[in-house]
């Protein structure tokens, strides 16, 4: 069960530099929208909660329609249709 804990610490440190990482770079086009990084967390929640199933799967659900439905977003705004 520690070595589980460890490995679930590690891949949330991770996520978290690459979020960082690409909100730091703002001059870039594709910065990291905050619906995004809500997304990011949800699914790190459930990750961090998959001992508990029903919540783990239902946060990380969540994260992934949530940003699913971002992607849409950002794209009809790059290609609005006329």
């Amino acid at each position: 069960m520690e070595a589980t804990f460890l490995f679930m610490a590690v891949l949330i440190g991770v996520f978290a530099i690459l979020t960082a990482i690409g909100y730091i770079k703002r001059n870039s086009e594709k910065r990291i929208t905050p619906a995004a990084l809500a997304a990011l967390a949800l699914i790190a929640v459930g990750i961090f909660l998959g001992d508990i199933k029903m919540i783990g799967y239902s946060m990380i659900g969540a994260g992934m329609v949530l940003f699913i439905f971002e992607m849409i977003r950002e794209y009809k705004k790059k290609h609005p249709q006329h």
